[in-house]
């Protein structure tokens, strides 16, 4: 056999926690995969592996990982998620551990440990399209031997194609970012570029990103145009959830992030009515701050899929957020006409159920784009209702 899954099922009886996987030879196999197997595994008699997948419960000792991995020279895919490290372990790896033909790289670890961070150090991996870290901390991960190794994964996913989608979350302690190219997936997986996951103390530490983001791109030096995805914490609201208290949400970027990157696309999940806190992240200073913008698309959250706080101070419809916007990006006061050359520049397209004023529900209905304050609107992937305009 070439391939092997072994997964553990919730019932039944427990294997012998000795299991010697193949009676210990490699015979034919190159590509094998570990779940849910609560199994001691040693590793060192698979070194022609092209692939390994260790994930849930698998136990290792982490003495023998480092030299095991510099024997695997043909791996080109590697993931370890929440495996159980066996014995000591040192700080830090002193040994580089080198895999030229490693292309997908993914290492979590959600317990507080940091062996996965030290071993995903210990790394180099030149040739590396794809790479997945979901740790415990902040304060290890974004440092500036991450920015180093990273910048590579990006200067190959800058060359996927001309437009690269840079994403953040923000749920509650759940902070994450993404930043991958247009092309085509790769092995059926994720597309060319990286993501990173933490747990951290909300807000405060969440804004680590964007900084370190900026690090990354001024290694780089290239430039795509750049949709910028942001979820959560802009649309004035939390996630209902059973597991954690609902807290209230707080912007955690600011437009001056982002003036390295050419952003030509702002992609944001809302709730209609709380838009308050996406237009205070692209309403001030706009044009100096976000230059390339052409689009922002609004992405309703479903009403049973989140909790809304009653707060006066986030509630925004969406015509407030359109005359703040072009206020910003046209640089005209309240009420005042825009230049007939600047109209239409800036297109809002609407995604889900919205509710719009009368006037901007006709255009739409009737088969033309709407406008208001020289905005552009569309809906063509949109469910739109009707709402009072004196609100």
């Amino acid at each position: 056999i070439d391939s092997l899954l072994l997964e553990q099922p919730s019932i039944g009886p427990q294997p012998d926690p000795r299991f010697q996987l193949l009676g210990g030879e490699q015979r034919n196999l190159r590509l094998l995969e570990l779940r849910n197997a609560p199994w001691f595994f040693d590793p060192n008699p698979f070194t022609l592996l092209t692939s390994i997948v260790l994930a849930d419960g698998v136990r290792l000792e982490y003495r023998n990982v480092p030299d095991f991995l510099g024997s695997c020279i043909q791996l080109e895919e590697l993931r370890l998620a929440n495996v159980k490290f066996v014995g000591p372990a040192p700080h830090e790896q002193e040994d580089t551990l080198i895999l030229p033909h490693l292309k997908q790289l993914e290492l979590a670890e959600r317990s507080g440990e940091t062996e996965i961070l030290n071993l995903y150090h210990s790394i180099r991996a030149t040739n590396c399209e794809n790479l997945i870290l979901n740790v415990h901390g902040v304060d290890h991960l974004l440092g500036p031997r991450l920015v180093e190794s990273v910048a590579p994964v990006i200067q190959k996913t800058f060359e996927t194609g001309t437009q690269t989608t840079l994403g953040f979350s923000y749920y509650q302690r759940d902070n994450g970012a993404y930043w991958e190219g247009t092309g085509e997936p790769l092995n059926g997986d994720r597309a060319c570029g990286f993501h990173l996951s933490f747990i951290g103390d909300g807000v405060g530490q969440a804004l680590f990103l964007p900084g370190f983001l900026n690090r990354v791109s001024s290694l780089v030096g290239g430039a795509t145009e750049v949709k910028l995805k942001v979820e959560d914490l802009f649309s004035g609201t939390v996630r209902g959830s059973i597991w954690f208290e609902d807290v209230e949400a707080m912007p955690p970027l600011l437009p001056s992030f982002f003036q390295t990157l050419d952003v030509t696309e702002i992609v944001a999940e809302v709730v209609d009515g709380y838009l308050c806190y996406l237009r205070e992240f692209v309403a001030p200073d706009l044009r100096k701050a976000i230059p390339a913008l052409r689009r922002i698309t609004l992405q309703a959250m479903p009403p049973d899929e989140v909790v809304v706080k009653p707060d006066a101070r986030v509630e925004c419809r969406l015509a407030d957020f359109i005359d703040a916007l072009s206020e910003a990006y046209y640089g005209v006061a309240p009420g005042e006409d825009v230049p007939a050359e600047k109209r239409n520049t800036l297109t809002v397209a609407l995604e889900g159920r919205f509710g719009v004023d009368v006037a901007t529900m006709n255009d739409l209905v009737s088969g033309r784009d709407g406008e208001r304050a020289g905005v552009r609107i569309t809906e063509s992937r949109a469910s739109l209702y009707c709402i009072s305009s004196t609100m």
